[in-house]
């Protein structure tokens, strides 16, 4: 099987079962000029939208079905994706399907249309087009004119750790010095359709004459270790009090609420007492934009996927497979309480045995925390990492389908837990893992 393009979840390919070639395909880019009415000569201020043809031919003969095909690019107008040929974005970030027609059909004598040609036309999206120029907003101020960039990387995590940016850059405007970074300082990167959220600055190192500065989505604050205990308290309360101690907004998505009889905080950061309680509870989170969001893990991998993303033999794709390594059971303990859980669908026999510091106070609670503790164990045992074209409106915590023409076993949905991107080289890199059942 060839791929030879594809856009959304349509493709252009040469396989036993259907021809579709990709035809006959034009493009066209110019400048974006207006009337000077004080010199009277007209002057460039940018580019026009780019605008794209595609004709293809399509038949009964060749395993195709135009009436079929035309009435799904139909369904399709005024959607927008990144047309990928021979598996590297062509053109812009996105281009958006403005018009479908089929030409030149040719009917059999009960009325089907046995072959034709479809046009389709595209245009540039527009909310999507990139000037050239970004926006890095340092404490509600744009700086990006003042600096000269040299690397941006920003690296987004669905759990366990904070999102980070890099940015290196000279000082063209010999300000920067000048600016007493404080703690708490705020930066934000806006690139198109992606932004990094406001993040805290840690650090910034200069280096003859090029700063390099290191920013995380979660407060200075986070490094603070607390003591303290509760009675009586539900798990949504300490995650709203925690978010509310270092001036986050608060937002969970599929989180069934625990009451406990009783938890200790002894003198550690609180989003380590956090990342604890939410492995014990099947949840993880997640800071972005001044916000904590708490999530199931198991309810966000059941969600439909976000997007398609299509694998042909040229994409770069590793994978790892450490299903022989997987726990089929956990034997959880505290004291005189022991939890077990067995997943139906996991297969072998080895058993995860774990004394844990954490009081359980009933049977359910330490089956549930044994269950959820497996999954922990097992949750990484199938996981891969894809190097694509920058995916400006592609989150960790969401889902993809991914089709593969390498390796099959890939086919279906996959969780992001983690994205990097390169906003100068136009790249991310997308670490995926298998969801699991249970």
């Amino acid at each position: 099987m060839s791929i030879q393009a594809t856009w959304r979840d349509m493709s252009w390919e040469i396989s036993p079962q259907r021809i579709a070639s990709l035809g006959e395909i034009s493009t066209e880019t110019e400048v974006k000029r207006v009337s000077d009415s004080t010199s009277g000569q007209s002057k460039i201020t940018g580019r026009e939208l780019q605008r794209l043809s595609i004709r293809y031919f399509t038949s009964f003969e060749a395993g195709g079905n135009p009436r079929e095909e035309y009435k799904t690019w139909e369904s399709k107008i005024g959607l927008y994706a990144p047309l990928r040929i021979a598996g590297s974005r062509f053109g812009p970030s996105n281009f958006q399907l403005r018009s479908a027609a089929i030409d030149d059909a040719a009917l059999d004598t009960q009325g089907r249309i046995r072959s034709g040609t479809i046009s389709l036309e595209f245009v540039e999206y527009a909310d999507q087009i990139s000037t050239g120029d970004m926006e890095i907003i340092y404490q509600g101020k744009d700086i990006y004119p003042d600096i000269s960039v040299k690397a941006c990387e920003h690296e987004m995590h669905a759990e366990s750790q904070a999102d980070s940016l890099v940015l290196r850059f000279n000082d063209t405007s010999h300000q920067w010095d000048s600016w007493s970074v404080e703690q708490e300082s705020t930066i934000e990167v806006i690139e198109g359709a992606a932004r990094t959220g406001k993040m805290y600055i840690y650090d910034v190192k200069p280096e003859n004459g090029v700063y390099t500065l290191k920013a995380f989505s979660i407060p200075p604050t986070s490094k603070n270790r607390t003591s303290k205990s509760w009675e009586m308290v539900y798990f949504r309360q300490l995650c709203k009090e925690i978010a509310d101690r270092h001036g986050l907004d608060y937002e969970e998505h599929g989180v069934t609420d625990r009451l406990y009889l009783y938890v200790v905080q002894n003198n550690e950061p609180d989003f380590v007492f956090l990342d604890k309680r939410c492995k014990l509870e099947g949840c993880s989170f997640l800071v972005f934009d001044g916000k904590l969001v708490v999530y199931g893990e198991r309810e966000i991998e059941a969600t439909s996927p976000q997007m398609l993303l299509q694998l042909n033999t040229d994409a770069k794709f590793t994978y790892s497979d450490n299903t022989a390594k997987s726990y089929k059971a956990a034997e959880i303990v505290n004291g005189t309480r022991t939890g077990t859980y067995s997943a139906a669908t996991q297969s072998g026999s080895r058993v995860l045995h774990k004394n844990i510091t954490t009081p359980m106070y009933s049977d359910g609670e330490a089956d549930r925390f044994a269950q959820n503790l497996l999954r922990l164990e097992n949750k990484n045992q199938q996981t891969g990492t894809i190097d694509w074209d920058i995916q400006r409106d592609l989150a960790p915590g969401s889902m993809l389908q991914l089709k593969t023409f390498g390796v099959k076993s890939w086919d279906g949905y996959a969780f992001v837990y983690r994205i990097r991107h390169d906003y100068m080289a136009e790249k991310s890199k997308i670490f995926v893992r298998k969801p699991l059942n249970y």
